[in-house]
């Protein structure tokens, strides 16, 4: 079988789950190794379709990586890893394999990721070459690579690195090669807890688009930063440091330094409040941005109420939450509600 063939059977495969959950919706609701026998189906029947003469190597609940292999009359074998979600988002991350690969099948020439996102028959499916999907390396309880299905072409951590899948599928020490990289390019290699990712990086040093999509993050996801808690930033610089890797020793000014202010909203100006509410309507393009595009299940474990699928409802989900965190000692004669309102553009 010719990798063009084996192209042709993955589209195929795509096809046929994408058929297959409009009739049985019910069996595309549960994600994990119930999804595994789903695709190894999937795959039988595209071989069938493409003619193609190769035979299915399949280990249910085997742990193998990766889960299905194509081994067509000449030996020649393809991989086909199969992961699946139930998230509500729009994002297509997940984790991948251990970078240690101790079950790893060898001598693939090709291992292709298929990706179902499960939700009956509203379920989405998408396949990418599997070293062109990875987009760096994480920790859970072992270094593991990190999965991306919209990843762009080019964009992959072997392309950054310089390091191939190949190179790392051989090597005695992957990890070290890996930490190796990171050093060369002036980062740390750490490893922490889980899902940690393996540099260290400062604020500062940070693009500044990055930096001002993490602070659109943080007025979005941890409205306790208007409260009067001296533990208000405790979540974000959790979040920053577990899940981007990144430590701020001037996180706090970053929200509140200034004192107060006079911030011009349209006709309207408010005087004497806090610099945290100009800093909110300085950010508002990635607030907005990243209120749009949440994962809605992350977004309703940060919230603590289920955040609506509308993208208007959850601004005013927002607006709510972030008033209910605003002491009245901080906004004298001025209308919490409405101040929120005009900087969130809320009509």
């Amino acid at each position: 079988m010719t990798q063009e063939y084996f192209h042709k059977v993955i589209e195929r495969v795509l096809e046929i789950l994408g058929e297959d959950c409009k009739r049985n919706p019910d069996c595309y609701r549960k994600s994990g190794e119930e999804f595994e026998p789903l695709v190894v189906q999937a795959v039988k029947r595209a071989i069938y379709d493409e003619e193609v003469a190769v035979r299915v190597d399949y280990i249910p609940g085997g742990h193998r990586f990766p889960d299905i292999v194509l081994v067509d009359e000449n030996g020649a074998k393809f991989g086909i890893e199969v992961k699946s979600s139930t998230g509500r988002g729009r994002s297509w991350k997940i984790n991948g394999n251990s970078v240690m690969g101790t079950t790893k099948v060898s001598g693939l020439i090709e291992n292709v990721i298929v990706f179902g996102k499960l939700h009956g028959e509203n379920s989405e499916f998408r396949a990418k070459n599997y070293e062109q999907s990875i987009s760096s390396v994480g920790v859970t309880h072992s270094p593991r690579f990190l999965i991306d299905m919209e990843l762009p072409e080019g964009e992959s951590f072997f392309d950054k690195s310089g390091i191939t899948y190949a190179q790392l599928d051989s090597s005695d020490n992957p990890i070290k090669r890996i930490t190796d990289y990171f050093l060369s390019i002036g980062q740390k290699a750490w490893w922490l807890a889980e899902s940690t990712p393996a540099t260290i990086r400062m604020f500062s040093d940070l693009s500044r688009y990055e930096q001002d999509h993490l602070m659109g993050y943080a007025f979005v996801h941890f409205p306790e930063i208007f409260s009067d808690s001296s533990s208000k930033f405790y979540r974000y610089m959790s979040w920053l440091v577990s899940e981007k890797g990144v430590v701020d020793a001037a996180l706090r000014d970053r929200f509140t330094a200034g004192g107060r202010i006079n911030l011009i909203l349209g006709t309207k100006e408010y005087h004497g409040i806090p610099h945290i509410f100009g800093n909110m309507s300085r950010y508002k393009g990635h607030i907005l941005m990243e209120l749009k595009n949440a994962d809605l299940d992350k977004l309703s474990e940060d919230w603590g109420i289920e955040a609506s699928a509308n993208y208007r409802d959850r601004i005013l989900q927002l607006k709510d939450i972030i008033c209910n965190n605003i002491s009245d000692n901080n906004l004298v004669e001025i209308d919490k509600f409405e101040l929120v309102e005009d900087i969130l553009n809320i009509e």
